[in-house]
């Protein structure tokens, strides 16, 4: 890694402000540093970034969730990265073709904001799973 790379364990791209206030309380609380961007900064965030997960909201039309998946998995210049999509649990359609376009793992809005270590776990590197304690700044 350069010294200059911004490494982050998580992308946000989340508009809805009060589900992106649990999903940052919960990250914090992990320990896992992380970045909130927009639909149209995923790719570049991506690149600048090199998190080891993506959070999508899948249910944010906005967001444009099919296609940054789409972008995510067909641009070879970007590294690897690896998506966790969530959406409504109705949502089944739209839930199983964020997994034909991409995802990694889709839960439900319920599951992710109950559950956030257990559904991020087997998505970050072991170095993240287990914190050693507080930084010591060394």
């Amino acid at each position: 890694m350069t010294a200059g790379a911004a490494t982050v364990g998580a992308l946000l791209v989340v508009r809805d402000l009060f589900f992106r206030v649990r999903l940052e309380a919960g990250l914090r609380a992990l320990g896992v540093p992380f970045r909130v961007v927009g639909a149209g900064d995923v790719l570049a965030a991506v690149q600048d970034a090199r998190p080891d997960v993506v959070i999508l909201d899948l249910s944010d039309p906005g967001l444009r969730p099919l296609a940054v998946l789409t972008e995510l998995r067909s641009r070879s210049e970007l590294p690897p990265v690896r998506v966790l999509g969530y959406a409504a649990h109705v949502d089944r359609e739209l839930r199983r073709a964020a997994l034909q376009a991409g995802c990694d793992a889709v839960v439900t809005r319920a599951r992710i904001s109950s559950a956030l270590a257990d559904v991020l776990r087997p998505l970050l590197p072991r170095a993240r799973e287990e914190p050693s304690g507080p930084a010591t700044g060394a």
